[in-house]
């Protein structure tokens, strides 16, 4: 099924900030609306990417949303209707932190009725629960190492740090771990230290989606390729089949700390040369793949 256009997509180059909220403002809606109505169309696995770093699953017959986000009010505005009729049939929703690009209030406000399960990670500031506005009962805290099913999937929670170790502030981030019939996924979500000794034995995963990020400045390669580097031999140690670069195009950032494609094609390369054979590549806003593959459908 073609639900979007296959000729250049800007989105899969090296744009300016300036460029990309351009592109969202002419095609986010269409985007939105064409790829979950494609998402509800298919009976096979199927992985949707509807955000810089928001996931929709469909594993068998289990639905999983991952941080499901829109950045703006006035992007939400155009697809509203869509919410609740669509978001209503999932199993769960998992949220890694509570940053605002990851866990939208905006959402869970209009979700709240609907008696979905969502997933927080432990420790969350009750501050963001509140404003969530969501109902007690439907919340689950999930504990690093916390394994739980979701229909016939098995997620497994992880202590995944999102701050850098000598920050002064905290927050909780959960990663998961998830494994179906066709295989198993990896999201090890927000990283702000590339540090290997707290993280469980987890290779070999079909897909790892690793999100971009090497420090607040994106445009001195003298001060983000060692934190490339960094990055890449932390996630060569999953040992993952393939990879998928994500949290490109970060609307709601400056020009400063938006990382883009030119960013995850150095990201690839340096996967590439510590696991020769892989694949790494950035997916496509609105784009469908097959979760274990990562081939586009």
């Amino acid at each position: 099924m073609q639900y979007f256009r296959k000729d250049p997509d800007p989105l899969e180059r090296k744009i300016t900030l300036g460029e990309a909220i351009k592109e969202y403002d002419e095609s986010f809606e269409k985007r939105w609306r064409l790829a979950l109505a494609a998402f509800d169309a298919r009976t096979e696995d199927t992985l949707a990417i509807i955000g810089p770093s928001s996931y929709l699953l469909k594993l068998g017959g289990t639905r999983i949303a991952i941080d499901p986000q829109i950045r703006r009010e006035s992007d939400l505005e155009r697809v509203k209707d869509t919410i609740v009729p669509f978001f209503s049939r999932f199993d769960a929703i998992l949220i890694t932190h509570e940053h605002d690009d990851h866990f939208d209030i905006k959402l869970s406000r209009l979700l709240r009725d609907t008696g979905l399960t969502w997933y927080l990670p432990e420790g969350i500031k009750p501050l963001w629960v509140e404003k969530s506005e969501l109902r007690p009962e439907s919340i689950r805290y999930a504990s690093p190492e916390d394994v739980f099913t979701l229909g016939g999937v098995r997620v497994h929670a992880f202590d995944s740090p999102h701050k850098p170790f000598d920050a002064d502030w905290e927050m909780a981030e959960r990663g998961y771990e998830i494994t179906a019939e066709g295989g198993r996924l990896l999201f090890p979500g927000d990283i702000r230290e590339y540090a290997y000794d707290a993280y469980p034995p987890m290779r070999g995963a079909d897909l790892c989606f690793a999100h971009v990020w090497a420090g607040n400045n994106t445009v001195d390669p003298d001060e983000y390729m060692p934190r490339m580097k960094n990055a890449a031999d932390f996630f060569a140690r999953f040992a993952a089949k393939k990879y998928f670069l994500c949290h490109l195009y970060e609307i709601g950032r400056t020009q400063h700390v938006m990382w883009d494609t030119e960013h995850a094609e150095i990201l690839s390369g340096m996967l590439k040369e510590r696991l020769p054979g892989i694949t790494a590549k950035a997916p496509t806003l609105g784009r469908l793949y097959n979760p274990f593959t990562g081939e586009e459908i």
